[in-house]
């Protein structure tokens, strides 16, 4: 993960699951967040086309290792 922070050996954990009519998926990093500054362009687009995807999504620890996502599933 290019901006993760996390080194080439590490173990990101992702979990998916349904859930009442919505697609849960869940993103464990190990470790520290990096602390090296992004200010290229395209920081933070992920989590944009995240929250527009979204139903509901968050960050479940003090330093944002843990995050998850609730899209919703059904009929187009």
């Amino acid at each position: 993960m290019l901006r993760s922070g996390c080194a080439r050996d590490d173990i990101i954990r992702v979990m998916v699951r349904l859930d009442d009519g919505f697609l849960i998926i869940s993103v464990h990093l190990p470790g520290e967040p990096s602390r090296a500054a992004d200010n290229s362009e395209s920081a933070g687009f992920g989590l944009k086309i995240v929250e527009h995807l979204a139903e509901r999504w968050g960050a479940e620890s003090p330093n944002a290792r843990h995050v998850w996502a609730a899209l919703p599933v059904g009929s187009a």
